[in-house]
């Protein structure tokens, strides 16, 4: 095949494998290549429960009762940082 003959067979191919182009398509494939979520942008997953993470949040706001937007953030953070030992654990439990 000629490359010129190989280009044109290549653009046809990539107009039919484009990836998702609609919101509901792309919201679908989003977590596609998510293996363990320890680096996720999201605090809760789409298929974690939420209560975890609200549960454990009251609960440093609790402890710390930061009185400061900075010490807030700070304790959300702290909040975020340790529900993942329990998404790790998850993680290692479903691969056995």
């Amino acid at each position: 095949m000629t490359s010129s003959a190989r280009n044109e067979v290549n653009r046809e191919n990539a107009k039919k494998s484009t990836g998702p182009k609609t919101a509901a398509d792309k919201a679908r494939s989003r977590f596609n290549g998510l293996v363990h979520g320890m680096r996720a942008e999201q605090v809760v997953l789409p298929h974690e429960d939420g209560t975890e993470f609200d549960a454990e949040l009251q609960a440093w706001h609790g402890d710390w009762k930061p009185p400061t937007a900075a010490r807030l953030a700070l304790v959300e953070r702290g909040a975020v940082v340790a529900v993942g030992p329990g998404r790790d654990r998850a993680t290692r439990e479903a691969r056995i």
